[in-house]
């Protein structure tokens, strides 16, 4: 059992900062993501003996992270829009992040929370399902259709320094 603890105090220092970034893109409140973590990380501790296999942890965790924020959120009817600081600037240029943003922020929340998942917390598609607890070939299409549905309004606005491959 002290090994199983160990194990999960490890995963939570490893990855605290990722919790935090995630917490806070659904709350947009820095000290509010901090409780949020705080409040998962608890609750992972009392329920981690409950969790049947633990190389799922990252996906049980992000689920319990993931009700949390909707709980807060719920409670504040406050819902804001993912805020996409994770974009790599070095990579795109200040227009294209700007547009990629806006172009987040107006996805329907069902398939924004599978882009931030996929591309920002570099989840699999299986880890997406698992978190989620949507079948497998829902994630693929609302991935798609999250993608098809950002390249459309990237398209639209030229000037946001998206450019077709």
């Amino acid at each position: 059992m002290i090994d199983e603890e160990t194990d999960l105090i490890q995963f939570i220092q490893d990855h605290q900062d990722d919790f935090y970034r995630f917490c806070y893109s659904y709350v947009k409140d820095s000290t509010m993501a901090m409780d949020i973590v705080q409040d998962a990380i608890v609750k992972a501790i009392e329920n981690y003996s409950r969790l049947r296999k633990k190389e799922y942890i990252k996906t049980w965790f992000y689920r319990i992270m993931i009700n949390e924020c909707k709980l807060y959120l719920r409670k504040r009817k406050n819902y804001e829009s993912f805020n996409e600081q994770e974009i790599s600037q070095k990579q795109m240029d200040i227009n294209t992040v700007l547009g990629v943003q806006q172009v987040m922020q107006n996805l329907p929340v069902q398939y924004k929370d599978i882009v931030y998942l996929r591309y920002y917390e570099d989840m699999t598609l299986e880890e997406i399902s698992l978190t989620l607890h949507i079948n497998m070939s829902t994630i693929k299409s609302r991935l798609y259709k999250a993608l098809k549905m950002m390249r459309v309004d990237l398209e639209k606005d030229k000037g946001c320094g998206y450019n077709e491959r």
